[in-house]
C-alpha cells in the first residue's frame, strides 16, 4: 500500500528510517504521562531515546510504522506489531536505554514497561502499540487517518482484527470507539496507578471482518 489521502485528510504512508527523529518527537509529546514517570529526572531525553528506538525497530523490521503528513511534515505516527519483542529485541532496546539515560533510569523504565500488556498477539491479529499526533495537529483528523490506514493495512494482510491498550481516562478512547473499537477487558493494577496515575487499562479491539 502506498500513501493515501482524502480531500480533508492527511497523507498516510509507511515510515522510513529517515523519519525516526520526527517520530521520536511526536511520541514523546504524545505520551508525557507515560514517559515522564518512566524516565523521571531524565524525561527530557525522551525524544532522542524514542528516535533511536524507532530507528532500530525500523531497521530491523520489528514493527510496521506509519506516518501521517501535513504540508510535507509528519504530523502523527502509528506502530503496528504482529508479535511481541523477543529476548534479543529486548536486549537491544535495553542497550539503547542505557546509552540514552543510564543504568538506573533504565532499571526504572524496565519496571514501568513490565506493567504494559505482554499477552501473545494471535496470528489473525495486529496490535496497535502506539498512536500519537503532534500537539499542533490534534483535532485535524490525523489520528483517524492513521487508524483507518492501519485497518486497511491489516485487512490487506488477511488479519481479522486490530487491538490496543489505552488508559481509561485517555480522551482518545472516544476516537477509538468512533473508529469501531470496543472494550474487551478492563485491567486495574495498583502499581500502574502509583507510577502513572492510571486507574485502569482498557483492552480494545476492532473487528475487520
Amino acid at each position: 500500500m502506498g500513501g493515501v489521502a482524502g480531500a480533508l485528510t492527511p497523507v498516510v504512508r509507511p515510515a522510513a528510517v529517515a523519519d525516526a527523529a520526527r517520530i521520536g518527537s511526536i511520541l514523546a509529546a504524545g505520551f508525557p504521562d507515560k514517559y515522564g514517570p518512566i524516565l523521571g529526572r531524565r524525561a527530557e531525553a525522551a525524544p532522542a531515546l524514542l528516535a533511536e528506538l524507532s530507528r532500530m525497530r525500523l531497521e530491523r523490521g520489528l514493527v510496521w510504522t506509519f506516518v501521517a503528513e501535513r504540508d510535507g511534515q509528519a504530523a502523527g505516527v502509528l506502530n503496528l506489531e504482529a508479535r511481541r519483542p523477543g529476548p534479543a529485541d529486548r536486549w537491544n532496546e535495553l542497550v539503547v536505554f542505557v546509552r540514552q539515560v543510564g543504568v538506573w533510569i533504565t532499571l526504572r523504565a524496565t519496571m514501568g514497561v513490565a506493567l504494559m500488556n505482554t499477552d501473545r498477539i494471535p496470528a489473525d491479529e495486529l496490535y496497535v502499540s502506539e498512536v500519537a499526533v503532534a500537539p499542533e495537529c490534534r483535532g485535524e483528523g490525523v489520528g483517524a487517518a492513521l487508524l483507518a490506514y492501519a485497518a486497511a493495512w491489516a485487512r490487506s494482510m488477511g488479519k481479522r482484527r486490530l487491538s490496543l491498550h489505552v488508559a481509561s481516562a485517555n480522551p482518545a478512547c472516544r476516537l477509538y470507539e468512533r473508529m469501531g473499537y470496543r472494550v474487551v477487558r478492563r485491567q486495574e493494577e495498583w502499581l500502574a496507578k502509583r507510577l502513572f496515575g492510571i486507574d485502569a487499562w482498557l483492552a480494545m479491539a476492532q473487528p475487520l471482518v
